[in-house]
């Protein structure tokens, strides 16, 4: 971790060069048109994926929030994407993501989007193949 990641020092600044070279990237990789456009944050992803979604030029049809924190810029998400579909995901033995703290975020998500789905999956702080392999049937 340096100096000014995601600490108070350039913060803003910090989130502003992380959403222009997310979009750069998504840019680079652009889908064919009409392809189905999904993004997943794990860990300390979850708030990153939705800065980016807020604050650029990005639009995704299925957003997968894993394991993470829900920032407050969830309800300019919403703002833009309000038909896209939500998944929350959390291991029931996520030390990381106490499930008070995980039932609190999938309500702040819900009230945004009510058919917003919460998965679990038995294990701790990582991604499961057999919930990805779900998500990516869906």
């Amino acid at each position: 971790i340096g100096a000014s990641w995601m600490t108070r020092a350039d913060r803003d600044a910090e989130i502003a060069d992380q959403i222009s070279w997310l979009d750069r990237v998504r840019e680079s990789v652009a889908p064919p048109p009409r392809a189905r456009v999904r993004v997943l944050g794990f860990s300390q992803g979850a708030a990153t994926v939705v800065r980016w979604l807020a604050g650029g030029a990005t639009r995704c049809d299925d957003l997968i929030l894993w394991a993470g924190d829900v920032p407050g810029e969830l309800a300019a998400v919403h703002d833009r994407l309000p038909g896209a579909t939500v998944h929350l995901v959390r291991g029931d033995r996520d030390p990381l993501i106490p499930a008070a703290h995980f039932e609190s975020a999938a309500s702040r998500v819900r009230a945004l989007w009510p058919a917003a789905q919460v998965h679990a999956f038995p294990g701790d702080h990582r991604l499961d193949r057999d919930v990805l392999d779900t998500l990516a049937a869906a």
